[in-house]
């Protein structure tokens, strides 16, 4: 899959013709689409590391890349596990639940390891558990949902990700 970028003064916006999911009570597995929305992209680079992530780590990946999240501590991991000329990197969105039973977007960004194949990069992040009442939304229940990518930083290229991963946010 190709992904065009739109780079405007404030946003970030990749495409791929699908429509953005904001408000729904439908299931979160089921709603996501393959577009980044015109919420505020957070824009991270991972930290390398030596470490490995825990063993039951939920993950996504494609062939050049793996990315997981690791609740406890609410942190991306993400490898690059081929020496191909691009960095790994992962796509992710954080929805909460309003009073209301809607599920809305309310964060969304990229954690991309730079070091290069074969290395590890953690993206550290703090979001609302899925037990916290009231959250943003002033209701209760987070969830996330990801998709491992390749990016070439020196081109603005996007080539590809993988299918999403979903997980309520408890630790």
């Amino acid at each position: 899959m190709r992904i065009s970028v739109t780079v405007a003064a404030a946003a970030l916006l990749i495409t791929t013709g699908a429509t953005a999911a904001h408000a729904s009570s439908a299931d979160p597995a089921t709603t996501q689409s393959d577009e980044i929305s015109a919420t505020a992209l957070e824009w991270d680079t991972g930290v390398h590391t030596y470490s490995y992530p825990p063993a039951d780590c939920p993950y996504a990946s494609k062939s050049g890349v793996m990315a997981c999240f690791e609740a406890y501590g609410d942190k991306w991991w993400v490898a690059d596990t081929d020496i191909d000329g691009w960095s790994a990197a992962t796509h992710w969105k954080n929805y909460l639940q309003d009073q209301n039973g809607n599920w809305l977007l309310a964060r969304e960004g990229i954690c991309i390891n730079k070091s290069g194949g074969h290395t590890r990069a953690v993206c550290d992040k703090n979001y609302y558990e899925n037990s916290t009442y009231p959250n943003g939304a002033f209701g209760q229940g987070s969830y996330l949902t990801w998709r491992a990518c390749l990016y070439k930083s020196s081109t603005n290229q996007w080539n590809g990700c993988s299918s999403w991963t979903t997980v309520l946010n408890s630790n």
